[in-house]
């Protein structure tokens, strides 16, 4: 799967599995959501067995999309505090 979306990881670096596993989470939700939107443009109807994986795998999609999204708003929020942190430390050394 690497290859085919060319991405480039690096297995020495664990900092970046957890981005890794997640943007190929995401890839495959966003795969399943255009077979959703496929089929509901061609008026077909799965069968319920096949509805209720495709309900379940979406859910799944949108939660952990969720999830993802609250630990960028803190990463964003930990980055503003360090950035902050850093200039009001840097002006008590100017002061």
């Amino acid at each position: 799967m690497c290859a085919r979306y060319k991405i480039k990881y690096n297995n020495n670096n664990n900092n970046n599995k957890p981005l890794f596993e997640a943007s190929v989470y995401m890839q495959a939700g966003e795969v399943w959501t255009e077979v959703m939107s496929e089929l509901q443009v061609e008026n077909v109807r799965p069968v319920t067995p096949d509805r209720e994986a495709l309900e379940a795998i979406l859910t799944a999609v949108s939660i952990r999309a969720e999830q993802v999204k609250q630990v960028q708003h803190e990463l964003l929020e930990a980055q503003k505090q360090q950035d902050l942190m850093e200039e009001q430390e840097f002006y008590a050394q100017v002061n």
